[in-house]
């Protein structure tokens, strides 16, 4: 297995491994006064260490000349990163609008589902990489 597509494994684990506290906390300790910063700095590594995967696994499709986003994980994992993108965005901001806020928080469900559907089935995907 390529080390590009190593490094796009790990980064977007650690990438998601990041956002599930990022969220829970924020859900655990809304009236917290330090949960937003917590949750802000969360999100922002959390959306780092994604970018990073992604930005290896495009490296490595590009070196070998093969098609990107050619599978259903590549897809999700894509409109995902956007989601994920959009939100942060709205969160950074456009937070002080109260109605923003709802779309924020609904953005983050829809991204953190897709991420989380494409990290299954990228999981898939190298199990029946392995064994062969």
């Amino acid at each position: 297995m390529s080390p590009f597509v190593l490094s796009h494994i790990a980064f977007a684990f650690l990438g998601i491994i990041t956002l599930i506290p990022a969220v829970i906390l924020q859900f655990i300790l809304k009236k917290n006064p330090n949960s937003y910063k917590i949750h802000k700095t969360l999100s922002l590594i959390g959306l780092v260490l994604i970018a990073t995967g992604i930005a290896s696994i495009v490296t490595f499709f590009t070196m070998v000349k093969a098609p990107h986003l050619n599978s259903l994980h590549g897809k999700i994992g894509a409109v995902g990163f956007l989601f994920l993108l959009d939100t942060a965005i709205i969160g950074h901001f456009f937070m002080k609008h109260s109605n923003l806020r709802k779309i924020h928080k609904l953005l983050g469900i829809i991204a953190m589902t897709l991420v989380l559907i494409a990290a299954l089935l990228g999981t898939i995907q190298v199990i029946q990489f392995l064994r062969r």
